[in-house]
């Protein structure tokens, strides 16, 4: 009820409000806890709190959590104001962003070509020695590497491991997780399976403390029990704890409500007769009201009602009724009461806000509460993709909007436009149910959809309704569309057989149509066709905002991310992508999602490689409903044509999908006694560097990290996959996985006996392609058993000629190749 705290500033501050507020824009009783006046009898914080805090009511000596200091240094924060940007470390609201930063979403962050530095205070190009870069939620990051991989909690250096009472979060040291729940070394986003929410520590256990109820996987007080500071459940509070009535919790002071004269607890309204002390947090009686000593109520004298400014009177105003409890006769609104508690109006006027009981028109709402998105009424919660920002308003998450009920934040629905903020049917006002027979859509309010009048359709960009739709579409529910398999246009006039992915068009999430570009928000699903507002499941984005699998191979439709492939299908590696895909063998068609023979009565081959009318003679005859194919009863031979009781003693057995097999295909592994492919290694053995095979023990210079054995930070996978090597050899590039970089030959060249070379003719100077006869400027050597063309001293700077010496801001370090400085300098 902060209505006894304020008054416009329209007028001079004078009387009980004489004080100007911390803003200069209220008058006030008195200045705010951290304040005093100054000599014009204006707010100002203390010396020794010299910030307003994020809620405006009181001056504190730093800011709290989230919190951001402003530009000035004068206030906090909980979101930066307009044209303002959170700065790299996120502890200061900034006009600009340094050298090396850009900003993006609010906030600044180091450019695509810097790193962040390891204290999180700066951008650099290239990590300190020692230090390597990670893939980071946004940019990359120096981190530590090797047996210090972790950075300590104050940021200033590597450490071997987090210190007591300190918890991993990624690869840095925190003392406090935030608001993240924790177990006893990890942070983490959520509880796992198994485990409940712990909620005054924020820690993960398997079982509620004693006393209290596991209730939707949080630990929480039986009803009828109140919360402690210290976790224990309560049948009432310590004497010097007050109970918090809204959330049942024992408290230090009430936030946002008001002590209760008679039960010492904190309520949200006082009861009639009373009114709130001098510093706005206790109930007391007015000035016409006594205090019962027996009962604690605040009662008029006989005869006489309490009126709703809590004074007595005989007559209630207009727009109320009496009403009696605790043998009190009260007057209370029909509706609201107004903000000077001296009538009763039907709704809140313009700029004010009904309180949390929606009883009562405030100016300003409680502390600890915010207006809501309607900007009508207080709130303790803006909800779902919603927060409150620096004056207490809540406000949409970037890329949410207002739906058209103002009730929450949504991405808006696809026959919704946006609207200053707002889902809409139209860009006007509309109406709702369709009473509005201009031809401009409306909502139905039963279906939350944009709905037309009578016999008209709407169009596909959702502005405006017609009598009938354009020759390349239908009519789907009421709206004007593609038919079933075809892509709206981008401009949105007609329809596609396919998106123009030439154009860097994409297809929307929904598969009905294609973008010129996705939102700021969506990412590329795994094939890079499409925007998605989330990656599938075993997914995640880089920093280019791609989908990559992290388990697995991406399905055939490109959808999901699958151990192995199906029936008919085989695995392909993208080179470009550095994914491994399922495609159909060759022969065989899509149909419905899956590799078929083109004729459904036909059978597919052992090999996959045809289509027969029956199988042959000891093999099965199957079906997976889409498709016919043959089956052995127990393995397939290696050569994927017969079938075998048993695998070879030169063969290994892939029981998962019932094959002998010459080796092991990716995700299987090669088991350790080299018999068969299994999906798992057994306990206390280690996956090879190369992710191929289980060892006993990891090489050595190998790192061992869970079972799996890592090349360490910023080196790389050998061509052979038996060691770690800083980069690759002549004729080698890096397999672009992201998970474990590793050496492979280039596209022309092939692995012979274990190194990289020409299959025919030598090597050219570009140690990338082959030629039949070395030029006659080089001569051929073999070097290690490849046969390539050498220069008689150096390899030019085009990798294709030779040179007597290397020329001006060129040096060789390989006493082989010229390379312009700046190329050493910056690799």
């Amino acid at each position: 009820m902060i209505f006894a705290i304020v008054r416009s500033l329209a007028a001079v501050c004078s009387g009980d409000y004489k004080y100007q507020d911390l803003d200069g824009v209220y008058c006030v009783y008195a200045c705010p806890s951290g304040s005093a006046a100054d000599a014009n009898n204006k707010c100002v914080c203390d010396a020794a709190t010299p910030l307003i805090s994020s809620n405006q009511r009181a001056c504190i000596s730093s800011c709290h959590g989230d919190e951001a200091l402003s530009a000035d240094s004068t206030r906090c924060y909980l979101t930066c104001p307009d044209y303002f940007f959170l700065n790299l470390a996120k502890t200061q609201c900034v006009q600009a962003c340094k050298a090396g930063e850009t900003h993006v979403d609010g906030g600044c962050r180091c450019e695509d070509d810097f790193k962040l530095s390891m204290d999180r205070k700066s951008c650099v190009k290239t990590c300190p020695e020692g230090q390597v870069a990670k893939q980071g939620v946004l940019t990359d990051v120096c981190a530590c590497a090797g047996a210090t991989p972790y950075i300590s909690s104050d940021m200033t250096k590597c450490v071997p491991d987090c210190g007591a009472g300190e918890f991993k979060m990624l690869f840095a040291c925190v003392t406090d997780c935030n608001i993240k729940m924790h177990n006893a070394t990890h942070c983490l986003d959520s509880c796992p399976a198994g485990q409940v929410q712990e909620l005054v520590s924020r820690t993960c256990v398997d079982t509620c403390p004693t006393g209290q109820v596991n209730k939707n996987n949080m630990c929480l007080c039986p009803s009828g029990k109140l919360l402690t500071y210290n976790n224990f459940c309560v049948t009432k509070c310590d004497q010097d704890k007050l109970v918090d009535s809204y959330s049942q919790e024992c408290v230090g002071q009430c936030q946002g409500s008001y002590i209760d004269i008679k039960s010492q607890n904190c309520i949200l309204k006082c009861p009639p007769g009373q009114i709130l002390d001098y510093d706005q947090s206790r109930c007391i009686c007015s000035s016409q009201t006594t205090l019962d000593l027996l009962t604690f109520i605040c009662n008029c004298p006989p005869n006489k009602l309490i009126l709703i400014n809590n004074q007595c009177g005989d007559v209630c105003p207009s727009g109320s009724n009496i009403l009696s409890a605790n043998g009190q006769k009260y007057c209370a609104c029909v509706n609201f009461t107004s903000s000077d508690l001296k009538t009763c109006v039907n709704e809140c006027p313009k700029f004010q806000f009904m309180d949390i009981t929606q009883t009562l028109c405030l100016e300003i709402c409680p502390q600890q509460f915010s207006v809501d998105l309607k900007g009508t009424k207080c709130v303790n919660d803006c909800g779902t993709n919603s927060f409150s920002n620096e004056i207490r308003k809540c406000k949409c998450k970037s890329d949410y909007f207002i739906n058209i009920q103002e009730t929450g934040c949504i991405k808006c629905p696809i026959d919704q436009i946006i609207v200053s903020g707002y889902c809409s049917c139209s860009g006007g006002e509309g109406s709702v149910d369709g009473e509005d027979d201009t031809g401009a859509p409306t909502l139905n309010s039963t279906t939350n959809s944009c709905m037309c009048p009578a016999n008209q359709y709407l169009t596909p960009d959702s502005l405006s309704c017609v009598q009938s739709c354009r020759p390349s579409f239908e009519i789907q529910n009421g709206r004007c569309a593609c038919p079933l398999g075809k892509f709206l246009a981008v401009d949105q006039i007609g329809c596609y057989t396919n998106c123009n992915f030439a154009k860097q068009q994409k297809i929307s999430p929904d598969g009905r149509a294609c973008y010129e570009q996705c939102a700021p928000y969506q990412v590329f699903s795994l094939f890079g066709d499409q925007c998605l507002d989330l990656c599938p499941k075993n997914s995640l984005a880089n920093v280019n905002k791609q989908c990559m699998c992290v388990s697995g191979m991406i399905s055939l439709d490109g959808k999901s991310c699958v151990q192995f492939c199906g029936i008919g299908e085989y695995q392909w590696y993208n080179t470009t992508s550095g994914q491994i895909r399922c495609r159909c063998a060759k022969n065989l068609v899509i149909t419905e999602g899956k590799c078929t023979c083109a004729t459904t009565t036909l059978y597919l081959s052992l090999d996959y490689s045809q289509c027969l009318v029956s199988c042959p003679s000891g093999q099965q005859q199957m079906s997976n409903n889409k498709q016919l194919y043959c089956a052995c009863s127990n393995y397939i031979a290696s050569n994927n044509k017969s079938c075998v009781i048993s695998c070879s003693s030169a063969d290994k057995i892939d029981n998962q999908n019932k094959r002998c097999v010459s080796t092991c295909s990716y995700p299987l592994l090669l088991s350790s006694d080299k018999v068969q492919c299994v999906l798992n290694c057994k306990v206390g053995e280690f996956i090879s560097v190369k992710r191929t095979e289980c060892q006993s023990s990891c090489s050595p210079g190998v790192v061992n990290e869970q079972n799996r054995c890592e090349c360490p930070d910023s080196l790389k996978i050998s061509l052979n996959g038996d060691k770690c090597i800083p980069q690759c050899g002549v004729g080698e590039q890096v397999l672009p996985f992201e998970q474990f970089p590793s050496c492979q030959c280039v596209t022309a060249l092939s692995n012979i006996n274990k190194v990289c070379q020409c299959q025919t003719g030598s090597m050219n100077l570009d140690q990338l392609t082959c030629i039949a006869v070395c030029p006659a400027y080089t001569s051929l050597h073999v070097v290690n058993g490849i046969k390539m063309c050498t220069c008689p001293k150096y390899i030019g700077i085009d990798n294709q000629s030779c040179v007597s010496d290397c020329g001006n801001n060129q040096l060789s370090i390989d006493n082989l190749h010229c390379l312009s400085i700046h190329v050493i300098l910056t690799q």
